[in-house]
């Protein structure tokens, strides 16, 4: 059951960084520049393949101009009593 939370976690992550990256009209490529990251990197955080580490995640919320609370909104399901 952990490993599931893990992956949702990765996942949601992931799809909160590219749609901030989307919203501000950056590519892949641009954004990975800016965190100083290959694309291919940043690909795969955006898939939730691998895990950023916190210093990552703030320099990737600083470069959309968010606060990284915003990438890591994830609230884990409840169990059913």
């Amino acid at each position: 059951m952990e490993e599931k939370y893990h992956q949702r976690l990765l996942e949601h992550t992931g799809k909160r960084i590219r749609f901030y990256r989307k919203l501000c009209n950056m590519s892949q490529d641009q954004l990975a520049a800016a965190i100083y990251k290959s694309e291919s990197t940043l690909s795969k955080y955006e898939r939730g393949a691998i895990s950023p580490d916190v210093v990552t995640l703030y320099d990737i919320a600083h470069a959309l101009n968010i606060d990284a609370y915003q990438l890591l909104d994830y609230e884990a399901p409840t169990q059913a009593a």
